[in-house]
């Protein structure tokens, strides 16, 4: 499998809600592509919220609204496990997992989030940014990021993505891989990113 660096942008802005760092990762893949973010964080449980969602992903070929999904992974490259996906939010096609207490910083498809997909351990992740028909890895949870990638069934649309992420968790990092290189510093912690595409 070929795996090729491409470019992205990300925004870092400090919201509102108290101590919520916000990081606004941009890119875009073709058809039977995704994108790859990983990430580090500390404990995610209440009150500590990580909230993302992917609202203002644009279909490339005529500004549609993009059909999102999210994957989440714990741990990092081929051996990372699959935890659980989310497609459509309540009223739109744009995806969202929201963690912890819930942030209240962030609006997807006029709710707040409220931690409804439960806690984190500390440690390593990988999100994977998908269009609507990206599947589960085969075996559902605890299947491998490489089961996912073998199973080939990706979205048949390009996708401009937003991904959009909420926390308060000063131990949160986005890495950049293979080395990083262009990190920023954010509230003591280095903030880089990788995103990814399969060809």
């Amino acid at each position: 499998m070929k795996r090729t660096l491409f470019a992205c942008a990300i925004a870092l802005l400090m919201t509102t809600a108290a101590h919520a760092q916000t990081a606004t990762v941009t890119g875009s893949f073709d058809s039977n592509e995704f994108a790859v973010i990983e990430f580090t964080t500390g404990v995610v449980s209440g009150p500590t919220f990580l909230d993302f969602d992917t609202f203002g992903s644009t279909n490339p070929d005529d500004g549609s609204t993009a059909d999102t999904e999210l994957l989440l992974f714990q741990g990092q490259g081929a051996d990372a496990t699959f935890l659980f996906s989310d497609d459509d939010g309540a009223s739109s096609l744009f995806s969202s997992i929201t963690l912890g207490a819930g942030a209240g910083a962030g609006v997807h498809d006029g709710d707040l989030f409220s931690g409804e997909d439960g806690d984190l351990a500390p440690g390593d992740y990988t999100l994977v940014v998908g269009e609507f028909s990206t599947a589960d890895p085969p075996g559902g949870a605890g299947a491998t990021f490489q089961d996912f990638v073998d199973n080939g069934d990706f979205g048949n649309q390009p996708v401009d993505f937003v991904l959009r992420v909420y926390t308060n968790d000063r131990d949160f990092a986005i890495k950049q891989v293979p080395e990083p290189t262009s990190a920023l510093l954010l509230a003591g912690g280095l903030v880089g990113l990788v995103v990814r595409r399969r060809r």
